[in-house]
């Protein structure tokens, strides 16, 4: 086996996306002109760009001991996220991972395809491919999917904790991709910023839905479970509220066993109206209005949630409940008791949530209904006439499925790059839009439902059936005794207590699961006094605790 096809067939296994666009042969090389000279360790680039000079891009004599050295002059290595600009012939790359922390992620920019070209012939590019948390991206091959593996390395946690490295040389001989890549990463951040602005919105009441809520993981269902029954190959239609649904409504009707219908819950109460009682349906916001679920069916149907999902809807629903991804609370509590972590981050709405369900099911099909993401006839933004307000400072143009420009609005189109960047990291075989009349969205086919349908759709068992075959519902089942646990939560708060004032950064009070919920509170101060916001979190979560501690007295929730 050539060192190529080594390098291949490790891409192959460890990012499958940028093997199938490599195999594909559809991308575009660039003017770079690209040659090698052997060394004592790895071969040495020389590039050129156009009409520049010839420039040596490693040592003649050892490369990996070149950037051994450049390694040491370097700060920021434990730091949690890890950009590098310039992949080459990986010495730099190899110099950066050896050095980084255990728990740092790295993900590396080559800005030359030609320069990728060479390097996969001549270097041994494995140890890039095969260290999870570790990946690159390469300039007019798989590009476009810098901003959804962003996403998947970036969070509310870790964003800050990052440090920038260039390859020597790099910056001089492609000084524009590098400005790209550097707007690539603060859009990203900017996404962050308007996530932290939403945890500052819910602050009041998100931790106490999932300290409340946590009954329910012991009952309750998780999607990497049912992902080992799910029928793959059925096609799943997530159903958003807006207008072309009601062009969708009867084809939902008469073709639903071709699909599993999953809807947003801001589609429910119109798809209830007309009598269509979806497979599941999705909700994760921590204060949604129960007047979406005041038709008592919807309390019937198997629903994706989250802990932090409002807690009164989780009270009344009897059916089914799947859990994925979360918050970090949560989260450190997956980990803890063993439970498979998702995949895939969740987007910020229903729709893009269950899009990367779908991923994480393993479905192979996803028809998106209903998800105009524009305006139609003036000023309609949902099915049935609902209407969320038009605000004229927040609407533009953008490119729309019937080839003229449509009406969006700011909210809408950062939901269209979303799916934008996550489609080439998800990768399903198809993607279809079913909205002509709605916003262009970069790699889905549109068509009608009906014709999709016909490619595409195959009869399927019900969800609640699917369910009857997942073998460990209730994988939480060795969460302690619920009050106990309450109880061990406010002795933790006290000990994070005595800790901060003593120093209010102190790393140990870390170790604690309640240092999570104390840390929504660190981040989100208007003020920015950290001091004053977690001496107030503690206070608010001590009142959380206790109001949790009434609630399962009260019902009897705190055994198995």
């Amino acid at each position: 086996m050539s060192l190529k096809e080594k390098n291949l067939e490790c891409i192959r296994l460890g990012f499958p996306e940028l093997y199938e666009r490599l195999q594909s042969g559809t991308f575009a090389l660039d003017a770079t002109q690209v040659a090698f000279e052997e060394t004592v360790t790895r071969p040495a680039l020389f590039v050129q760009t156009e009409g520049e000079e010839v420039v040596r891009m490693n040592s003649i004599y050892n490369p990996d001991h070149e950037a051994a050295i450049w390694i040491q002059g370097q700060q920021g290595l434990q730091e949690k996220n890890l950009f590098l600009f310039g992949l080459g012939n990986g010495s730099f790359g190899h110099a950066l991972l050896n050095g980084k922390g255990m728990e740092s992620k790295v993900l590396i920019y080559e800005p030359s395809a030609n320069v990728f070209m060479m390097a996969l012939e001549c270097c041994d590019l494995r140890e890039f491919f095969s260290i999870p948390g570790v990946r690159v991206i390469v300039e007019g091959i798989n590009d476009d999917m810098a901003s959804g593996v962003m996403e998947e390395m970036l969070t509310l946690d870790n964003y800050e904790s990052r440090q920038f490295f260039v390859s020597p040389q790099c910056e001089v001989l492609f000084p524009d991709i590098r400005k790209k890549w550097v707007k690539i990463y603060m859009d990203g951040v900017g996404v962050l910023m308007s996530n932290r602005n939403t945890v500052r919105r819910f602050i009041h009441i998100s931790p106490y839905n999932q300290l409340l809520n946590l009954k329910y993981l012991k009952r309750g269902y998780y999607i990497s479970d049912i992902a080992a029954v799910w029928q793959t190959e059925v096609p799943v239609a997530l159903v958003g509220a807006g207008p072309s649904l009601e062009e969708n409504i009867e084809t939902l009707r008469e073709r639903r066993n071709q699909m599993f219908l999953f809807a947003v819950d801001s589609a429910l109460p119109y798809l209830l109206s007309k009598d269509i009682i979806p497979e599941a349906y999705i909700c994760i916001e921590a204060d949604k209005p129960m007047d979406f679920f005041q038709d008592e069916r919807a309390f019937e149907i198997p629903m994706f949630c989250k802990v932090d999902t409002t807690y009164h809807l989780l009270e009344k629903h009897n059916a089914p409940k799947i859990f994925g991804y979360d918050e970090p609370f949560v989260m450190a509590l997956y980990e803890k008791y063993h439970i498979p972590l998702p995949a895939y981050r969740y987007g910020g709405n229903g729709a893009t949530s269950l899009f990367a369900i779908c991923k994480e099911l393993g479905v192979e099909n996803v028809i998106l209904v209903g998800q105009d993401m524009a305006y139609t006839n003036g000023h309609g933004s949902h099915a049935g006439g609902r209407d969320e307000g038009y605000d004229e400072e927040n609407k533009f143009r953008i490119p729309g499925n019937n080839g003229d420009m449509v009406m969006s609005r700011q909210d809408w189109y950062r939901f269209v790059k979303w799916y934008e960047n996550a489609i080439p990291v998800m990768n399903y075989n198809h993607v279809i839009n079913t909205a002509e009349n709605g916003a262009l969205v970069k790699g889905t086919e549109c068509m009608t439902l009906n014709q999709a349908l016909d490619r595409y759709g195959k009869s399927h068992k019900s969800v609640h059936e699917i369910l009857t075959q997942v073998s460990s519902p209730g994988v939480f089942g060795k969460l302690k005794d619920l009050e106990k646990l309450y109880y061990e939560w406010e002795e933790e708060l006290v000990q994070i207590d005595r800790i901060c004032k003593r120093n209010p950064k102190d790393e140990k009070r870390k170790k604690y699961d309640m240092y999570f919920l104390v840390k929504l509170y660190e981040e989100v101060n208007e003020k920015d006094s950290f001091d004053i916001s977690q001496k107030d979190g503690i206070k608010k979560l001590n009142e959380y605790l206790k109001q949790c501690i009434r609630e399962v007295a009260k019902h009897g929730l705190g055994g198995n």
